[in-house]
């Protein structure tokens, strides 16, 4: 297994597809590469139609996954509000790739999504629950307008429930159609791309969410969809001024801010800690009768936290869980990583350019790395797969074996380009 990493700068998309293959193929001594994963700002929009032939003319017989971004990431270097094109290759010698496009009308219930998937993925029935238990990670993305996200990611968690799914939504874009998603030879405007990998390979996902609680964990004693009427029995506007009141002054400036929710990932958890919580951005709170609206669905007798999120903060999370993994992946090193990061993060949050590449280079040395910034970062939450926002899910990928037979993969979906 090998990957490698290019990115370009480049205004003109051909010379910017030239100059990231050259740089990206570099890295592969010699070896041509299985898949290419691309990402292109809006910059290139005009050419998105052609950019599966123009990468074909350098890389022919790999597979092509990829979509557009607000901003993008390769050879330790971030790319924001200027022409950018991040293009990743991998050998991957004794994995099976299966691709698939789907629209939204597509994805399959939860209860018939192991079928379903299998056939999508032309992988054939499983006779008993036993069998065919191999690891089948997904890397998949979605096109944020067209799709929900969130009921497909159920959809494949109940297709694969021990398997690793990453990804994030297509970015750069501001009303539907605007966002391109690329697979194989063929662009389209709508629904997810996506592949899954077996065989010979180990996927791993890290989600560095960057923020830090505040008070203490509270029980929603009263919700109605995604409006949060009581917290412990009060209402959360009196909560948060008496929260208030006891913040440091550093803490009371990034709550007035921005200030979050978590919200339990696993509800039989009796202790919660840092990155315990699906983090949610408030919506709306009415000052008048004290609830607060957030951006997903609450239940009755949840656990949430505030949280806050600053650049110091989302540093030393990131930090926290790169060397935690580092410390506990003992079976192989990783040889490539994608990288998902949300829009809000990168210079708007940090101030400077290239923090999150270069705390990634400092703990995981020489590991390529490409990526980009998303709608919605897609990533591992408790048990299940989510949608995560503010976040950064990182996927790597090591060989924990050898090699077997070059990959095949053939495009499959319903939908037209």
């Amino acid at each position: 297994m090998r990957f490698s990493s290019g990115l370009s700068r480049h205004p003109e998309t051909a010379q910017a597809v030239g100059e990231a293959a050259e740089f990206a193929r570099a890295g592969l001594a010699g070896h041509e590469p299985d898949l290419v994963v691309l990402f292109a700002t809006p910059h290139h929009a005009e050419q998105f139609a052609e950019l599966p032939l123009t990468v074909a003319a350098h890389f022919p017989r790999a597979l092509l996954i990829g979509c557009s971004g607000g901003g993008v990431l390769g050879s330790a270097v971030e790319v924001e509000r200027t022409p950018g094109l991040s293009m990743t290759l991998a050998c991957l010698p004794g994995v099976d790739l299966r691709p698939f496009h789907v629209e939204d009308s597509d994805v399959p219930l939860p209860e018939r999504a192991p079928l379903a998937w299998r056939q999508r993925l032309g992988l054939p029935p499983r006779m008993s629950p036993a069998e065919d238990i191999a690891p089948t990670p997904v890397v998949v993305l979605p096109e944020p307008f067209s799709v929900r996200i969130e009921r497909l990611l159920r959809s494949l968690d109940a297709a694969f429930p021990d398997s690793v799914k990453v990804g994030g939504a297509a970015s750069g874009g501001t009303r539907p159609g605007s966002h391109a998603l690329w697979l194989g030879p063929r662009l389209f405007k709508r629904g997810a791309v996506g592949v899954a990998l077996r065989g010979n390979l180990a996927v791993d996902g890290v989600v560095a969410q960057g923020c830090k609680p505040l008070g203490a964990p509270m029980l929603v004693t009263r919700s109605q969809g995604n409006v949060i009427l009581e917290l412990d029995g009060r209402s959360p506007l009196d909560v948060l001024r008496g929260l208030a009141a006891d913040l440091s002054a550093e803490d009371l400036e990034l709550a007035k801010a921005a200030l979050f929710v978590g919200v339990e990932m696993e509800p039989d958890r009796v202790e919660y800690g840092h990155g315990d919580f699906l983090v949610r951005q408030i919506a709306e709170v009415d000052q008048a009768k004290g609830w607060m609206s957030l951006g997903t669905k609450v239940q009755p007798w949840q656990v949430v936290q505030f949280h806050v999120r600053d650049g110091k903060t989302s540093a030393a999370d990131l930090r926290r869980v790169l060397e935690r993994y580092r410390t506990q992946q003992t079976e192989g090193e990783p040889q490539g990583a994608l990288v998902f990061s949300c829009v809000g993060r990168g210079e708007n949050l940090y101030g400077a350019p290239n923090q999150e590449s270069r705390i990634f280079e400092a703990l995981l040395p020489g590991v390529p790395l490409g990526g980009f910034f998303c709608n919605g970062e897609i990533g591992k939450a408790g048990k299940a797969t989510a949608l995560h926002g503010l976040t950064t899910s990182i996927a790597l990928f090591r060989d924990p074996g050898e090699p077997a037979a070059p990959p095949q993969w053939q495009v499959r979906g319903t939908a037209d380009a």
